[in-house]
């Protein structure tokens, strides 16, 4: 499984249910709310009227 591309192992996780596995959930949301506090703000593109 190591050589499939990460999309496809994603696709089979999902279709396996993987992702909904309690220990999994709290994993994942741990790392996107690191990710969401450490990551600097982006600045907002200025939109340009012509």
């Amino acid at each position: 499984m190591a050589q499939l591309p990460s999309v496809e192992r994603a696709r089979r996780r999902i279709g396996r249910h993987y992702y909904d596995r309690p220990e999994v959930r709290r994993t994942l949301a741990g790392l996107i709310l690191r990710r969401i506090a450490t990551t600097p703000p982006r600045k907002e593109r200025s939109t340009e009227t012509a």
